[in-house]
């Protein structure tokens, strides 16, 4: 699930030149090339540590994927809005409250994934131009 999920998202990104622009490429119906990238990915996740850091690394991901998310539904027009505003203040705060229960480790490694994603995407718009 996270493998296929992740290269949707990669797949996406590469569409917009936040990444190299081969992993948009779709072959038989499916995102091939960001599948592997993924996989491969996450592989070496498993093999560097263990699954334990690798379900903490996802963890943080998430938790900052949805705040990131909530904040965005926060900053919505209100004619935009298809439910109240409490609910991404309520999101953004259950995301605050379960982050405190990832280990520490996890979110040192989850802010350099980040920065080295910043980075990727900054180079990858750069050589698009």
């Amino acid at each position: 699930n996270l493998i296929l999920g992740l290269s949707r998202v990669v797949l996406a990104m590469a569409r917009r030149d936040h990444l190299p622009h081969g992993l948009s490429r779709i072959d038989d119906g499916s995102p091939n090339r960001a599948v592997l990238v993924v996989g491969a990915f996450i592989l070496l996740l498993v093999l560097v540590g263990d699954v334990r850091a690798t379900w903490g690394l996802s963890a943080v991901t998430v938790l900052l994927y949805y705040a990131i998310t909530n904040l965005s539904a926060l900053r919505l027009p209100d004619g935009d809005r298809r439910f109240w505003r409490w609910m991404p203040w309520a999101g953004l705060t259950a995301c605050l409250g379960l982050a405190v229960f990832v280990d520490p480790l996890s979110w040192v490694a989850g802010a350099g994934i980040v920065t080295m994603g910043v980075a990727i995407s900054w180079a990858s718009r750069a050589l698009a131009r």
